[in-house]
């Protein structure tokens, strides 16, 4: 019965002893068991990246650039087959230049059938012409005015197809608004694009090194994390390869299905760049890094103490 006391008396001391360990803990600000945070979740794949998309349709000719090439600003990544829109801007030229040169002789006629409107009105008020013969110049000139009306409308139609078949001819190269490295590529030769239709082609980032991992969290592990944190990443796919991220917010989400609050938490990683593709998700497991281990550590050796 003796033996029996001890372990229940043995126990009893454990139990209090882990929880004065738990408060202690939660008191300081440390984070709690990696047990606690080894969960597997579904993370959102983001980057700081510039999307580069299309603003003609067509059939891409060449790529130039593919993930991992350093590209400056305005540099040509991809062409879309330009034979086409060359042969509109040819068509466009020709059709403005035609359209100028009726509105030139409109304009002409024009300044004709004033000068001779005008030297009817001189005629007349010396009598020296009958009104209906003014009226058939005033009639004339009427006339004129709105054939060179029609003349200016039709040129300035002919000038606006025109320049937007030069910017169409200048949109089938596909640049690079920002200098950086292309993240991300989704386009090959032969593929026909649509504009407004067509997701981007290429995605550029300043800094290729960092992406960022979006999770949704429960109320548990978002009090354990705070803003600046380190914490080691790892891919369902690959769990024995871990990397290094750096928490950098942390936000209220919405309510799950069974009403409990959700977090949004976005860690900022360096090292996985070019092992995680921005705008996908996938499946990670997230652990204390660095600094909660170190917090640990001083724990364990206050305690010790």
């Amino acid at each position: 019965m003796s033996a029996g006391v001890l372990v229940t008396l043995a126990f009893a001391a454990a139990g209090v002893y882990l929880s004065w360990d738990y408060f202690a803990r939660f008191r300081q600000g440390a984070p709690e068991p990696e047990s606690a945070w080894s969960e597997i979740m579904t993370a959102y794949i983001t980057s700081d990246s510039t999307a580069i998309g299309v603003l003609t349709s067509g059939v891409i000719d060449v790529v130039f650039c593919d993930v991992g090439s350093i590209v400056k600003a305005g540099q040509v990544c991809a062409q879309i087959d330009a034979r086409p829109y060359r042969f509109i801007v040819e068509r466009g030229n020709v059709d403005l230049s035609l359209a100028n040169g009726r509105l030139e002789k409109s304009r002409a006629r024009l300044a004709r059938a004033r000068g001779k409107y005008e030297r009817n009105q001189s005629l007349f008020k010396r009598k020296a012409i009958a009104l209906s013969a003014l009226k058939v110049s005033q009639k004339a000139l009427e006339q004129m005015r709105a054939e060179v009306a029609d003349a200016e409308a039709a040129a300035a139609l002919a000038q606006a197809a025109l320049a937007a078949a030069q910017s169409n001819l200048e949109h089938t190269s596909i640049v690079s608004p920002i200098a950086g490295t292309v993240v991300a590529r989704n386009v090959t030769v032969g593929e026909a694009v649509v504009a407004g239709r067509t997701g981007p082609l290429f995605r550029v980032a300043a800094d290729p090194r960092m992406v960022k991992i979006a999770v949704a969290v429960g109320s548990r592990l978002a009090d354990a994390l705070r803003v600046g944190d380190a914490v080691s990443v790892s891919l369902e796919t690959d769990p024995d390869h871990p990397f290094a991220g750096r928490v950098t917010r942390i936000s209220v989400g919405s309510k799950s299905s069974e009403g409990a609050a959700t977090y949004d938490v976005v860690i900022a990683d360096g090292e996985a760049a070019f092992r995680l593709k921005p705008d996908t998700t996938t499946r990670i497991r997230i652990m204390p890094g660095v600094a909660h281990r170190a917090a640990k550590d001083v724990v364990s050796s206050s305690r010790s103490q």
